[in-house]
């Protein structure tokens, strides 16, 4: 039979964050220790999870670092009017130099059509320069986060604390260096540059019949307006694009445990039980083998289960309860009371027929209420019958693993060393 709803969700719960627990504890094991104590096949069982929680740890992370990015990215009116003010620089200066470019157009051509190539050259400049600041950042990121993740492997404890990272390094490369780290294009830097050369050129021009210094001066105002809208269109712009793109990748790696069912859980539970006897266990111990220490797991496992069920039984029948008597009390206004004509109906006639009708209503709300008190018994007699077959399930399971675990006590059964 299903768990009840609730009681399934806090069994998973609860499984993440004794497997999350477990998964710490094991990564600070001495590697002498593993090799000694942990058998080959336990230690291949745990390997899966140190994945998983390096994948899920690393994906929470990274997630955490690029929602803050896409919060602060800017609204389209911002982004309009920073392109504007590329596109009027640019427009200025070649509108201004327009003999430079457009002298054999007639002479009422010339600054329309040199402003509009100068918008053209900024805005195509500007749009080069934005990709190649956005690249170069998310390969620096990238590469720092990789170099990172490599450090925290080379200096892994023991062999699950060096899965644990190389997931991650595995993660991070199927999600970001694949896709940055191995681009080498030039086409974008080299386009940037020359195009704010030329438009930088074009300005000194402009301003070299006031000397030299100020030409310079003049010639660098384009290239930091357009340096400096670059680089903020990357920051606000396309860093919050790209990392929109690779927050479902990451996301897809946080419920480690969501798919668990309550024989894995159990299966897990024993596991843990059995790692933990071999690493703890000590002569003249109460936990005298491995296959007691399972049962001992188990017997937690059901006894945690069964104070989720009885919880869950209690607020289930409370809800039942407040649910009908809410039903009850709204029947009352289920049927209004009676209007009667008085036209052509003596006093004494009109009392009978109030009264009459006025029985019959309250006949039908005890009727009804009445029919839901039925139905309620019924309701909260299924919900009982579903959550106590539930615990007594529990309590036969719980019963079986502490008749196994006495027995293995009675015998005296010896602790085993457990070797890999």
């Amino acid at each position: 039979m299903t768990l009840p709803i609730r009681s399934t969700h806090a069994l998973l719960k609860s499984a993440d964050n004794l497997r999350e627990n477990f998964v710490e504890a094991c990564r600070h094991i001495p590697q002498k220790d593993i090799d000694e104590r942990i058998l080959g096949s336990d230690r291949a069982k745990v390997l899966p999870w140190m994945q998983q929680q390096g994948r899920s740890k690393l994906a929470q992370a990274r997630t955490t670092e690029m929602k803050q990015v896409v919060n602060r990215q800017w609204s389209k009116q911002t982004q309009t009017l920073t392109t504007f003010v590329v596109a009027a620089v640019s427009a200025g200066i070649f509108g201004a130099a327009g003999q430079l470019f457009t002298f054999r157009l007639p002479s009422w051509l010339t600054i329309p059509a040199s402003a509009a190539g100068g918008i053209g050259i900024g805005l195509v400049a500007e749009d080069r320069a934005k990709r190649t600041i956005t690249l170069c950042r998310l390969k620096h990121s990238t590469r720092n986060q990789h170099t990172d993740l490599e450090t925290n492997q080379a200096a892994s404890k023991n062999e699950f604390d060096y899965e644990y990272h190389n997931a991650q390094i595995q993660l991070h490369q199927q999600v970001e260096a694949k896709k940055y780290l191995n681009k080498r294009s030039l086409t974008d830097p080299v386009a940037a540059t020359s195009l704010i050369l030329l438009e930088a050129a074009a300005a000194a021009y402009l301003a070299l019949p006031a000397g030299l210094a100020f030409a310079f001066l003049a010639g660098g105002l384009p290239v930091v307006v357009i340096l400096a809208t670059a680089a903020a269109l990357s920051e606000y712009i396309d860093l919050p694009k790209e990392y929109k793109l690779l927050i479902p990748e990451y996301e897809a790696e946080l419920s480690p445990g969501s798919h668990e069912d309550e024989s894995e859980i159990l299966a897990t539970r024993r596991l843990q039980g059995a790692i933990k006897f071999c690493l703890e266990s000590a002569p003249g111990d109460r936990i005298k083998s491995r296959t007691m220490a399972e049962d001992l797991a188990e017997m937690d496992f059901y006894t945690e289960k069964q104070k989720l069920l009885q919880a869950e039984m209690i607020q289930a029948l409370y809800e039942c309860q407040e649910e009908y008597q809410a039903k009850k009390d709204q029947v009352e206004s289920a049927y209004p009371l009676p209007e009667i004509n008085r036209q052509g109906i003596g006093e004494d006639k009109f009392n009978e027929l109030q009264k009459t009708a006025l029985q019959a209503r309250a006949e039908k709300i005890e009727q009804a209420q009445a029919k839901l008190e039925a139905e309620k018994l019924m309701a909260l007699d299924k919900i009982g019958n579903t959550f106590k077959l539930e615990i007594s399930h529990c309590q036969q399971a719980f019963d079986n693993a502490k008749e196994r675990c006495e027995g293995l006590n009675n015998n005296g059964n010896r602790r085993t060393v457990v070797m890999s």
